[in-house]
């Protein structure tokens, strides 16, 4: 298994990683590719035998995939002045889960973090209507939680701003837990 940088080059896999296990929607992917040209989206992808597994992306700023600005003033009270990076994407292929590769994702993106003077990491970790939330153990190993709320139906707007749901379609009913992560 390889850990590589992301790279522009990438876009059009990572796209098709987002329609397939996140979100679809022309206007979000029009934004990531904004953010790339304005170089403030980076991260990391996993490869085996030539093959992408995982992708583990970040953006400059504070975003959310549905508009908060609730949730926004309360993180940049608690960050204040400081440089603050969301995680964009946490995707990996099913028959890769629960073999470390995100873990090893997130010692690698730590780096890449550190490297960008990132204070803090602030995430929406999806919780599905079932209840999971995948991905929020990484998300939390990766330094100090200095705030976590979970909020029942996050995304439930998304249709209305262009954006479908993999797992709920158009009428998302999915929540997140929302944190802010000192690095």
């Amino acid at each position: 298994m390889e850990l590589l940088d992301f790279k522009n080059s990438d876009m059009d896999e990572l796209i098709s990683f987002y329609k397939r296990f996140l979100n679809d929607g022309e206007e979000l992917f029009s934004s990531i590719r904004d953010a790339c040209r304005a170089d403030e989206y980076f991260g990391s992808k996993a490869v085996d035998k030539g093959k992408t597994v995982g992708f583990f992306t970040f953006q400059k700023g504070t975003l959310f995939t549905c508009p908060h600005p609730e949730l926004i003033k309360k993180i940049n009270d608690v960050a204040g002045d400081k440089n603050i990076v969301t995680v964009d994407s946490l995707m990996i292929l099913p028959e890769y889960r629960r073999l470390g590769v995100a873990k090893a994702m997130a010692g690698r993106n730590s780096g890449l973090l550190r490297e960008r003077n990132t204070d803090f990491l602030m995430a929406e970790s999806w919780i599905y209507p079932d209840g999971r939330a995948p991905s929020l153990k990484i998300y939390e190993n990766m330094g100090e939680v200095v705030f976590k709320e979970k909020i029942p139906l996050f995304y439930k707007n998304a249709f209305s701003l262009g954006i479908t749901c993999p797992i709920c379609g158009d009428h998302c009913r999915c929540g997140a837990w929302v944190l802010l992560v000192r690095l």
